[in-house]
């Protein structure tokens, strides 16, 4: 038979269950204010990989109610399938999976979510869905838009440019230059990259012997050539083989 709890235990108990019961309370609201501030929605699904609880704040256009209840590949487009069926084969095999991103649009707009996910086992051991986090990165994502345009528009200038431009950093290291420059050091092409430095250039367009003038001493002649970079003095004439 049973052992009954003494008087004292139990007064003992129930003031043990009254703390664990404030704790999770406290938590819980914590973590609902810091939802609330986040751009964060918990999510999880259950053994057939649907989505069944979703916590967080709604954003223009898009609540977690539009994700609750379907799967990845209702939430998904078909230009999406790739990465979609790459992250079902992870939780196929009850595998984490990491930085998944996806599209949800809503009624007016767009938004972008990067997902990660973890396996959940019950006390058994066995499987009884996911849980993880969804992060919105639609801020991300249209920053990068516009910075793709901006480049696009930026090299479309500066090929329409018919002399060689050069564009390096404080460092002296090369950021873009156009096809111009890349005639021009055709030799070396290889080293027009983004973060070569402009001297190891002129070293090896030196080397390669498409400028007549360099010489026999090729580290004098660049260090002249250093000497007027650094002046920034465009007055350079050069026969060229």
């Amino acid at each position: 038979d049973d052992m009954p709890i003494e008087p004292a235990n139990q007064a003992t108990l129930r003031a043990l269950i009254r703390t664990l019961e404030d704790a999770l309370a406290t938590a819980e609201e914590l973590l609902a204010a810091a939802l609330a501030l986040s751009n964060h929605w918990l999510w999880e699904s259950d053994a057939t990989l649907r989505l069944t609880h979703i916590a967080g704040r709604a954003r223009d256009g898009v609540s977690p109610g539009d994700l609750q209840g379907r799967t990845l590949p209702e939430l998904t487009s078909a230009a999406q399938a790739a990465e979609r069926d790459n992250v079902l084969a992870e939780m196929t095999r009850r595998a984490p999976f990491h930085d998944f991103v996806f599209c949800l649009s809503g009624e007016k707009t767009s938004h972008h979510f990067r997902m990660d996910g973890r396996p959940l086992l019950d006390d058994k051991g066995d499987f009884r869905g996911y849980r993880g986090v969804l992060r919105d990165i639609t801020a991300e994502v249209e920053k990068q838009r516009r910075a793709d345009i901006l480049q696009r528009g930026f090299v479309e200038a500066i090929e329409s440019v018919p002399v060689s431009l050069l564009l390096l950093d404080a460092d002296d290291r090369i950021i873009i230059c156009n096809s111009a420059t890349r005639r021009y050091f055709s030799r070396v092409a290889d080293l027009l990259v983004p973060g070569t430095l402009f001297e190891d250039l002129v070293r090896a367009h030196a080397a390669s012997g498409y400028v007549k003038e360099v010489g026999d001493d090729i580290g004098v002649w660049v260090e002249e050539r250093m000497r007027a970079h650094r002046k920034a003095d465009m007055n350079i004439i050069r026969a060229l083989d």
